[in-house]
């Protein structure tokens, strides 16, 4: 399911049914981002999610800045950007929560930093690299949450 979908309140697929992205416009990134919020949820992929704590088997992340939403969902097999206009959608981070997501503010780093690591592509991996977050020992979405959150502890 596409981001701009998502935000659109369309249900998700049905099991073995092909997601479609028809009516998605595709538009460039304002510079100059000014806010980030991680997004974390169920989704839907690999068998395997089910694994991960429910409610964070999943994350992506909202960029906006006043004129724009940027929405960066990476899926398993693709990494689906939506730009959607912040006058039709003025309270995304609201509107996601509404959907039974869990959605925080997060800081959005531009400092000159060694290069990241090499590390498997996974949602966690692609959210702390959009965010600038130098976060070695996260790996899963509940882990995002409680670094982002100032959780450290790992009881």
């Amino acid at each position: 399911m596409s981001a701009a979908a998502l935000i659109n309140g369309e249900q998700p697929p049905a099991a073995g049914e092909q997601p479609t992205n028809a009516g998605d416009e595709a538009a460039a990134a304002a510079p100059g981002m000014g806010e980030a919020w991680a997004a974390f949820g169920d989704g839907r992929g690999p068998w395997w999610l089910t694994l991960l704590k429910p409610g964070f088997r999943h994350c992506f992340v909202v960029l906006g800045d006043a004129r724009r939403w940027v929405v960066i969902d990476p899926a398993s097999c693709f990494t689906d950007v939506a730009a959607l206009d912040r006058a039709e959608h003025p309270d995304l981070p609201h509107r996601l929560r509404a959907q039974g997501f869990t959605v925080i503010p997060a800081p959005l780093r531009r400092q000159a930093v060694p290069p990241a690591p090499w590390r498997p592509f996974t949602c966690v991996e692609a959210v702390k690299r959009v965010l600038g977050l130098d976060a070695p020992d996260v790996f899963t979405p509940w882990g995002l949450y409680r670094h982002l959150k100032g959780i450290h502890s790992y009881e």
